[in-house]
């Protein structure tokens, strides 16, 4: 098991301070995960409450596109995080000192692949996390929107 279905109200707090401190600090303090990878912060809006919500989130890139994973650490709950941003389709991210609007596109087939790849390369626990849960982790694209949008 996680912390996350350990100890669901304290990583609830502790996110929540993470992206506070990062986006304090334009990603100074806060931009590395515990084993290196870098590490975004997901603005969304919440599904049922309406309000805005922030999440750190670790990344990999793919040439101008930011490529994220909801596998919460392979607990069998889904962040809510990905399913704020999958009912909405968009959302601001912040990496590092740079804050921008994002389309979601959830990746299938070779592409989702080749993107596995790409992520495990960054974060090669999540080849470890699918022996902790039965649903299958989407491997989701964030491309910037052009500014207005």
């Amino acid at each position: 098991t996680n912390l996350s279905s350990r100890a669901p109200t304290l990583q609830r707090r502790a996110t929540r301070l993470h992206a506070r401190i990062y986006c304090r600090t334009d990603g100074r303090r806060g931009g590395r995960w515990i084993n290196g990878a870098p590490v975004m912060v997901i603005e969304t809006v919440g599904r049922r409450s309406g309000k805005p919500r922030t999440t750190p989130v670790v990344y990999a890139r793919d040439g101008d596109r930011y490529v994220v994973t909801p596998a919460n650490a392979g607990a069998q709950r889904v962040p809510a995080w990905w399913l704020n941003l999958r009912d909405a389709g968009s959302a601001r991210i912040c990496v590092g000192d740079r804050a921008f609007a994002v389309r979601a596109t959830v990746t299938e087939g070779e592409e989702r692949e080749r993107l596995w790849r790409v992520f495990t390369a960054v974060v090669p626990s999540l080849d470890d996390y699918v022996a902790f849960t039965e649903r299958e982790f989407p491997i989701v694209v964030l491309e910037p929107l052009p500014a207005g949008d």
